[in-house]
């Protein structure tokens, strides 16, 4: 039957059955919304405690490396994929209820005001423009699906100000951020403090250097070409190495040379220049000459509209202790000159997999970070969010969790309460004990029993966010005294 005659048939349809086929779609559209949850439960806790029952197929991959290929994912996770709080404005008429699947920990009710009143300057439209976000982590955040998550739920809430850093380059294969183009072409080395680092420690915010010696080696960065984020800048913060033997670059917006930089200097520090655009779309493109060592470290995209700036900084590979190959120095004048107001710390991934880590040792190199990064961001809430749960293979075939991760995640809690910070218990928002075989189950776990995949990443990341946004509602609504500085603590 052709297209014509489908019409004929329509219209000529008795009277009362096509108003049975009205009533039919319109309470068949009232039940689907009703049915639907905006930051709902997000998992059954009873199919998570089901446990360790599952066989992973193969070989399992690299522990650095996050997976590629898993279970396909249930239909039934379709919602978990989007924000659980979404506003069409800036700044939402009425607060919104969030039920959330684990809260962040923060027992003086204080680790976390630095950045509860930003948020409150930002969405009181006072002379605030921007709220800044540092979130460091491992091989977890390499693809922005977590980190990704946060963002584009807390842009949609208080609006998009920017993207944020990116590396000037691809360290790993499967390196990448969620709504910006990036890339690189070229002889470029990659420099990560975890795997091939520099001797004198200057890796740029991101952890990651990148030096040629090459002419015409590119790395570009810019806007998406299409979205409700990531398709407007109005600045690009580039940051690179001055050096005695330092080279020169072309700097090109869109194509256009705007400017060649020389990084010969009479010492060594890092470097930022601020490039201005028209707002809106473009691209930056950075292009050697090749009359001498170019180190670069990365770009910041910033918007000149009001809201959410996010840097995903992912170190694959990296453990807490390998964070101190940082140049102090250097460090904290890469902090201090991002003026965050919330620093997150997701780290364990790569001691979790370890039958034995030294605890105590472990908990004096997180202390030790946690108060270099406060020396360069002192007015920031820092916030750790605690290791996943990870599973082994028995030689019967079934898999049990890993003794580590519930022990690292214990410790980080002690660590970060001690030292004035908030926690987030990722392992108990999974299911605790044998939750990772469970979400290998579901496809939230990947087939290396360490990382989740994608669909798993942004659940986590759309609990995390949901953990910050109901903390700011609290403190909005005055449950939350904010008396008292975080050093005072």
């Amino acid at each position: 039957m052709n297209r014509s005659n489908d019409r004929s048939a329509v219209a000529q349809l008795p009277p009362k059955t096509g108003q049975l086929m009205v009533w039919i779609a319109v309470f068949g559209t009232i039940a689907l919304l009703g049915h639907h949850q905006w930051g709902g439960t997000l998992l059954d806790d009873s199919d998570l405690d089901e446990g360790p029952v599952v066989s992973p197929p193969g070989p399992l991959p690299a522990v650095a490396r996050p997976p590629v290929l898993s279970p396909a994912p249930s239909a039934s996770v379709a919602e978990l994929m989007v924000p659980s709080v979404v506003a069409a404005e800036r700044r939402p008429p009425t607060r919104q209820v969030i039920q959330l699947r684990q809260a962040i920990e923060d027992p003086h009710s204080r680790a976390m005001c630095p950045f509860y009143r930003a948020l409150d300057e930002l969405e009181g439209q006072r002379p605030r423009s921007s709220v800044r976000i540092l979130h460091y982590g491992d091989s977890i955040l390499s693809t922005d699906q977590l980190s990704g998550q946060i963002r584009r739920t807390l842009q949609h809430r208080f609006g998009d100000a920017g993207h944020g850093f990116v590396l000037l380059g691809k360290p790993w294969s499967w390196y990448r951020h969620l709504d910006v183009k990036h890339g690189a072409r070229g002889n470029w080395r990659p420099r990560p403090l975890t795997s091939d680092p520099v001797s004198d420690g200057m890796f740029g915010l991101g952890g990651v250097a990148f030096e040629t010696w090459e002419s015409n080696a590119v790395a570009w960065a810019g806007t998406a070409k299409r979205g409700p984020l990531g398709t407007r800048v109005a600045s690009f913060d580039l940051s690179y190495l001055a050096h005695p033997r330092g080279g020169s670059f072309d700097v090109l917006v869109n194509n256009r040379v705007v400017r060649r930089i020389n990084t010969k200097g009479d010492s060594m520090g890092s470097v930022h220049q601020q490039i201005d655009v028209v707002p809106g779309g473009a691209r930056l493109k950075v292009r050697t000459v090749g009359n001498g060592k170019v180190r670069l470290f990365g770009v910041t995209l910033k918007s000149d509209q009001p809201g959410i700036v996010y840097d995903s900084l992912a170190i694959n590979g990296a453990r807490v202790a390998t964070l101190e190959r940082f140049d102090k120095t250097h460090w904290q004048s890469e902090l201090a000159h991002a003026g965050a107001s919330l620093v997150v710390l997701m780290f364990g991934a790569n001691e979790a997999h370890r039958q034995f880590v030294a605890l105590d040792e472990y908990r004096q190199h997180l202390e030790q970070i946690i108060r270099t990064m406060r020396q360069g961001a002192p007015n920031a809430a820092f916030l750790v969010v605690g290791p996943l749960d990870q599973a082994r293979r028995r030689p019967d075939g079934l898999l049990r969790s890993r003794r580590m991760p519930a022990k690292l995640s214990q410790l980080q809690r002690q660590v970060a309460l001690n030292e004035g910070c908030a926690f987030y218990d990722t392992y108990s928002a999974m299911g605790g004990k044998n939750s990772m075989a469970a979400w290998f189950r579901k496809g939230w776990g990947g087939g290396d029993l360490i990382h989740p995949t994608g669909t798993g990443s942004r659940i986590l990341g759309s609990w995390i966010s949901d953990a910050l946004l109901a903390g700011y509602e609290h403190y909005a609504d005055g449950e939350i005294s904010c008396g008292l500085s975080v050093t005072s603590l």
